[in-house]
């Protein structure tokens, strides 16, 4: 069975990571995701592809990432969750920044 990967060294987290404002946290009140993006759709057009509501959704490209913030309470506006099954949604995977932001911890202390 062929499983697709996204590899991110610490360098290339590190990156994504400093991009990542630093108010934009997952909790109570905002979601926020990092989507770690193949070579083949890592490109600052990318925000483009992507079904964003431009009212509530958040999106920042850096390289190898896509970053989106959302408030809670605007959540069932967003239409950011309207990519899945599309070629770019193939084409990444995402995690939590609360996740995130603990993965680079973990490679830089070790």
């Amino acid at each position: 069975m062929e499983i697709r990967v996204v590899v991110k060294t610490r360098s290339d987290l590190a990156a994504i990571c400093k991009k990542i404002p630093t108010e934009w946290v997952t909790d109570k009140l905002m979601r926020t995701d990092v989507m770690f993006l193949r070579d083949e759709v890592d490109r600052a057009e990318t925000i483009a592809a992507v079904p964003a509501n431009p009212a509530v959704d958040r999106l920042v490209h850096v390289k190898g990432a896509l970053i989106w913030n959302v408030s809670r309470k605007d959540y069932g506006k967003s239409r950011v969750p309207k990519m899945v099954g599309s070629s770019f949604y193939k084409n990444m995977t995402a995690r939590n920044v609360n996740t995130t932001r603990k993965l680079l911890e973990l490679m830089i202390s070790t």
